[in-house]
């Protein structure tokens, strides 16, 4: 059921009635002139008091990117949820979905930024569906935005040729910071506070939130992935990393002798299919040290906070967060020892591979287990540890571990975006009594952290962190690697494995 909602500034806006929700789709916050362009946010002057503005249709444009992204979302926590086909726009693709509670008033604002590797991704997808969030929180109140921007080829490339045509790079990031602005300017009208803001993301959604901060009381850092976050974003420059990465791009798509302009126009004006359907879909299109949206990331020995103004912190990972970053191919093994010997020497990589049973006696099934027990251990738990105890306001850590219990070749462990899973509920009917218990627990503890509570002792106290599902005990492997070969040579080797794919 549709309907009508007068917000000051904006005018008439028709969105869907829930219960005791209003939910308003697609709303625009910024427009394009072309898929490279940046955002030129929309303000008073572009809404009509006059015209009616529908926020009634589901879903709204994808950006760019592959259509059927979704479902293999969809494989990573191995369950699946009914959806309809979804547009792609490369121009129409910077919209909202406000979710507000029935006569809002200065409530604080929970915004979100989905993950997928800053190549897939759209708000419009229904595991982010923030409903039921909503509504569990409905009695403390509190208007929940998702977020939708470029990602791939349109959020991410770069290259002289592209910049000496005028176009910066790491739009993906510029299109997340017009949102905070637009959200800073017209979230009092649906009853949001603009002062109570919690920025929230989920692995390169939480790489977003150390660069786009504006306005921001308190972050949400959900199962955070140290390559797009304050270790490993991409720490080469524009210059660099945007050559490498695009060169393969335009080899892809077979501009490769055109000359420059000709060749950036192409990828600018032309078909928009070939840029997800041709690039290959592994090319680490992330964001790149730019000196002005993004800066230069530390590494673990030179990680220090200085700044004037931190937000408050909830920060957490998944048991088995690694595994997303394997494919379980025949030769995975070879390339993770093969890396490790480069980066550490043939002894070390012996101890590395001991430590985690990864030697060529164990199976490939049991030696992939315990790859992604690495690539967790330094790709997520550490940066999540280490960020929350060097934090220096209140900042609070979790350990989700609640196994997937459901079919696939990571059943049992507690996989990569399931908290997100429970977090917005989306997927509760196919959980038992006591699973929807936890998922109740785990919201209600995101709810309490953002209406400025805390929803538990914080990591500055003697806590190491609050455990969703079974507690563990058992030493982690990282530390006892650390003391010998340190943290940023045993990352270096990640980083060489995530380039050798």
């Amino acid at each position: 059921m549709t309907e009508e909602f007068k917000h000051p500034t904006i005018g008439y806006i028709r969105g869907l009635a829930k219960d005791c929700l209003l939910q308003f789709l697609g709303v625009k916050y910024a427009l394009l002139q072309d898929r490279f362009a940046e955002p030129e946010l929309l303000g008073e002057p572009s809404f009509s008091q006059s015209n009616m503005l529908n926020a009634d249709e589901n879903p709204s444009p994808q950006a760019l990117s592959d259509p059927l992204a979704c479902e293999a979302e969809y494989s990573v926590f191995q369950q699946s949820l009914p959806h309809q086909t979804f547009d792609i726009s490369d121009r129409d693709c910077l919209h909202l979905t406000i979710t507000i509670p029935r006569e809002a008033k200065d409530l604080p604002v929970f915004i979100f930024i989905h993950g997928g590797r800053f190549t897939i991704g759209s708000d419009a997808w229904p595991q982010y569906d923030q409903t039921k969030l909503v509504r569990q929180g409905v009695e403390m109140g509190m208007p929940f935005i998702r977020v939708a921007t470029r990602v791939g080829v349109p959020g991410f490339l770069t290259s002289a040729e592209l910049r000496t045509a005028g176009y910066k790079p790491n739009n993906g990031i510029r299109d997340q910071r017009a949102a905070l602005i637009w959200v800073q300017k017209f979230i009092s009208g649906f009853g949001g506070d603009p002062n109570k803001v919690t920025l929230a993301g989920q692995s390169a959604g939480a790489g977003s939130c150390g660069n786009a901060t504006l306005g921001v009381e308190r972050i949400l850092i959900l199962s955070v992935d140290a390559h797009v976050w304050f270790l490993l974003c991409d720490t080469a420059s524009a210059t660099t990393s945007g050559r490498k990465f695009y060169n393969i791009a335009v080899n892809a798509l077979g501009l490769n002798k055109l000359s420059a302009e000709v060749r950036s126009k192409a990828v600018v004006e032309g078909d928009g299919k070939p840029l997800y359907e041709k690039i290959p879909s592994g090319l680490p299109l992330l964001p790149v040290v730019d000196d002005k949206v993004v800066l230069e990331a530390p590494d673990y020995s030179t990680f220090n906070l200085s700044g004037t103004f931190y937000p408050r912190l909830l920060i957490g990972d998944c048991r088995l967060d690694g595994h997303i970053l394997l494919n379980k191919d025949a030769r995975e093994r070879q390339r993770f020892r093969e890396s490790l010997v480069k980066s550490l020497g043939p002894v070390s990589a012996r101890e590395v591979e001991e430590t985690y049973e990864t030697t060529p006696d164990m199976t490939f099934e049991t030696a992939a287990k315990h790859m992604a027990e690495f690539m967790t251990d330094i790709g997520f738990y550490t940066p999540a540890v280490t960020i929350a105890k060097i934090w220096p306001v209140p900042s609070y850590l979790y350990h989700f571990n609640e196994p997937n219990t459901w079919n696939g070749p990571w059943k049992g462990e507690a996989t990569h975006c399931l908290d997100i899973v429970y977090l917005f509920q989306n997927l509760n009917h196919e959980l038992t009594q006591e699973q929807q218990s936890l998922e109740k627990g785990w919201a209600g503890v995101v709810i309490k952290f953002i209406h400025v509570a805390e929803p538990f002792p914080s990591s500055g106290s003697e806590s190491d962190g609050v455990a969703f599902g079974p507690v563990e005990d058992i030493p982690k492997k990282i530390h006892q690697l650390n003391d010998r070969l340190g943290l940023d040579t045993l990352n270096r080797a990640m980083q060489i494995f995530m380039q050798s794919t």
